[in-house]
Order: structure tokens, then C-alpha cells, then sequence
């Protein structure tokens, strides 16, 4: 103004001059377009800082057309023009610079929050699928420390998750072992060529699809150590970049199945006079045993059972109750070694075999002693025995832990000395060997 190139605004004791009054309208219709661009555009901005920022405007509106009514500097209208002035500036201020700068983090902390709440549902979902799968299932993480445990596999093992949840170094594996041993989904954490020479010598079949790891093998502590067969499929986990986070495992229990496939390739195995396995079917068997023991590193022992003084009981009862006295024996046998695992097989004559995979001698001794009871038990009358009034058995019982450099064929040898023993010593008896 004071190079006189900008006209006069204000004449005191008259008010705005034309200039001055015609800007504030131009100001306010300004403001009245920002307002009604603003509602068209309502439904993609924040209602909080729309309403915020109408009201700004509005407010500022008032406040040019106060400036136009007022004549004195100190002036009523002059001050109402500055008191909706400072009331706009604060709108201002609270929409665009606390809410604006606020706003932003609040939201990043809500979705933070909320996703941080997706992924705890997500979690829990994928344990519920995990709790009621049918297959006996648990989960590791990168740490190896259990983080899923399964209603399956506590019926399975008798181990209950509050007692596993959250521990590692290999426990989860004692409740299948009986001790701390490698599981199949521990080989998820080695190098293939270690994994693949490792767990092959552990397992009886397995299979390996990109980097997931089958297998089927004999569990002999589950089932309140009983015992089953099991299929086994072990596969690694990954989060979404790609990073190795854990790994899960899902046992199958195939027993039953085993048996069926075990009994339908028996029919052609079985001993036509007492029902029970022939000799041919229990050297496949045995053969086959004695290599799984050589991979794992367990016990394999064999009982021979001989019938004492047989040949007195057939000439005088005649061999018709000569057969059913061997088929009572044969059904006494089996029903006494009712382990998954173990087999019972005619081996000729009077002599009936025993086989106890993963058995030390301590618990084959034991094995042998029952079935010398359950035989004894049956009050088979042999007035012709030299040992007893009722028909009685000798067993010989042999054990060795297998390697691939002793004979398999020697196992059973001992077996027999032992049943020699057994009868030397005076019959009706156990006699042992351990290799």
C-alpha cells in the first residue's frame, strides 16, 4: 500500500471500501466451491476430516462477512470476524495437523493390531484342523520343540500335549522308541544324501516325494507297548517368504492292515494241520527280520519248542489225538505271542518256532516261560510222560543284535543247542543262549 499500487481496503468510520467488500464475497464464493467440491467427493475421503473441514470453511465464510458489516476498527463485527477467524484456523489446525498427523499411525497400529489378530485366529484354526485330524499328528518348530500334539497321538502314545507342548531334544520320539531316537520328520532337517542313507537303514519302506518323506516301520513302545506297525509321512514347513519354520509329522497305524496283507500271503504259507504258519513262511519272515535288525541296531531272538516225549503221546492215544493235540498246542502258542511283530510257526513234527523282533534276551526268556505255562495249563493227559501227567513243551531261546557280517542261520542253531540243553537238563524247562 505504501507504494500506492494497492487500493484502499478500509475507511474509517465508513467501513470496507467497494474493493475490499467484493474481495471477501469472492473469498466466500471460493470457499462455497471448495464445499461443494468437497460433498460431491464425500465418500472417498474421512467423514471425521470432511465435516471437520466444511466446517472450517463455513466458519470462515462468517467470518468475511463480518469483516464487511463492520465500520470502526474496534468494532463489534470486526471482533466476531476474528473470533470465527481463530475458530477456523483451530478447525484447521485439529482435522489437518492432529488429526492428519495421527491418523495415519493410529490406522497403522489398527491394522497392525488386527492383523496380529487375523494371524492368532489363522493359528488357532490351523491347531484345531491339526487336534481332530484322524492320523496321529504332531509339529516342531525350527528349534525342534513340540508346538502340536494331536488327540490321535495321545490315544496313541498315552502322552498327554501339557506334558510335551513346548519341549524338544528329541522327547517326542521316547513314547515310539521306549528311549530319545531320530523320528522321521528329524531327517527334514539334514541334507538329502545324509537323510536318504540314514533313515533307509531305519525304516522298512521309504519313499521320498520333492520334500516330503514316507515311510513304514514297527513302533514297539506305543500302544501302552504293545506295539504296531506304522506309516509315517513327514513334510516341511515354510512361512511366506519361503523360510524353513518347522516341520510336521502324521503317523498311521497300518497293523491291522499289515495283518490282513501278512495273513492273505499266508494262505498259501499255512501249515494244513494246525492253521498256524509253515516253515517255508517263517524263513521268509526270519530273513526278513533279521536285515531290519541289522538296520536298526535292535535284538532279534527265536524260541524253539519241542513237545516232550511226543512219540510216547502218539503210540499211545494214536495220531488222530496225536493231530489235535498239536492243534491245541499250535493255538496255545499263538494266542500267548499276541505282539504285532512276533510270529509263531510250525517248524516240523512236534517243533514249533518262535520269532521276536526287537526283544533282548531278558524279555525272550519271559516270552518262553509263558508259553511253557499256557501249554502246560491245557491238562493235555500223557500218562506216558516221564516228566509230568499232562503234555509239557522244551523251549530254547537265542538272542543277538544282527550285523551284516554274522549268519542268520546262527541265530536259529542256537536256538536249537538251547532246546538240546533244555532236554538234557531234564525237560519241561527253558534253556538259553545269548550270542
Amino acid at each position: 500500500m505504501w507504494l500506492k499500487i494497492f487500493p484502499d481496503c478500509f475507511i474509517d468510520g465508513q467501513g470496507l471500501t467497494r474493493f475490499k467488500v467484493i474481495s471477501e464475497y469472492i473469498i466466500s464464493i471460493v470457499f462455497l466451491g471448495a464445499i461443494a467440491k468437497l460433498y460431491f467427493e464425500r465418500d472417498y475421503i474421512n467423514q471425521f476430516l470432511y465435516k471437520i473441514m466444511i466446517a472450517a470453511m463455513v466458519v470462515t465464510i462468517l467470518s468475511e462477512m463480518s469483516f464487511t458489516l463492520y465500520t470502526d476498527v474496534y468494532g463489534l463485527m470486526n471482533f466476531i470476524g476474528h473470533i470465527f477467524k481463530i475458530i477456523a484456523y483451530y478447525l484447521v489446525y485439529w482435522g489437518i495437523f492432529l488429526y492428519g498427523i495421527n491418523a495415519p499411525y493410529e490406522m497403522i497400529f489398527k491394522e497392525l493390531s488386527e492383523r496380529e489378530k487375523k494371524l492368532k485366529s489363522t493359528h488357532q484354526e490351523l491347531l484345531n484342523i491339526i487336534e481332530f485330524l484322524p492320523d496321529a499328528t504332531f509339529v516342531i518348530d525350527a528349534d525342534k520343540k513340540v508346538i502340536a500334539w494331536n488327540r490321535a497321538i495321545e490315544e496313541m502314545t498315552g502322552l498327554k500335549k501339557e506334558d510335551i507342548l513346548g519341549k524338544g531334544d528329541s522327547m517326542y520320539s521316547v513314547p515310539f522308541y521306549g528311549e530319545k531316537r531320530l523320528m522321521l520328520v528329524d531327517y527334514l532337517f539334514q541334507d538329502d544324501q545324509e537323510t536318504d542313507s540314514e533313515f533307509e537303514n531305519q525304516y522298512d519302506l521309504v519313499e521320498r516325494k520333492g520334500n516330503t518323506l514316507f515311510a513304514e516301520s514297527f513302533r514297539p513302545s506305543i500302544f501302552g507297548g504293545k506295539g504296531a506297525c506304522i506309516w509315517t509321512k513327514a513334510s516341511p514347513l515354510f512361512d511366506g517368504e519361503g523360510s524353513f519354520i518347522g516341520a510336521i509329522e502324521s503317523i498311521r497305524d497300518i497293523t491291522k492292515r499289515k495283518q490282513a496283507e501278512e495273513k492273505l500271503k499266508a494262505l498259501s504259507t499255512l501249515d494244513g494241520l494246525t492253521g498256524i504258519v509253515n516253515r517255508r513262511y517263517f524263513e521268509e519272515y526270519f530273513d526278513r527280520e533279521w536285515m531290519r535288525s541289522v538296520r536298526t541296531g535292535k535284538p532279534l531272538s527265536v524260541i524253539m519248542c519241542d513237545i516232550d516225549y511226543f512219540k510216547y503221546y502218539n503210540d499211545t492215544y494214536g495220531h488222530l489225538k496225536g493231530d489235535e493235540c498239536l492243534r491245541r498246542v499250535a493255538e496255545a502258542l499263538q494266542k500267548a505271542v499276541n505282539r504285532a511283530g512276533d510270529l509263531v510257526a510250525r517248524f516240523g513234527g512236534e517243533e514249533f518256532i518262535v520269532v521276536l523282533p526287537e526283544t533282548d534276551l531278558e524279555g525272550a526268556v519271559k516270552v518262553a516261560e509263558l508259553l511253557r505255562d499256557k501249554v502246560e495249563s491245557l491238562k493235555i493227559e500223557h500218562e506216558k510222560s516221564l516228566v509230568s501227567n499232562y503234555l509239557t513243551i522244551s523251549l530254547g531261546v537265542a538272542t543277538a543284535v544282527p550285523s551284516r557280517e554274522d549268519a542268520a542261520r546262527e541265530l536259529i542253531s542256537s536256538a536249537d543247542a538251547a532246546l538240546y540243553q533244555a532236554k538234557e537238563e531234564g525237560r519241561n524247562r527253558v534253556s538259553f543262549i545269548n550270542l
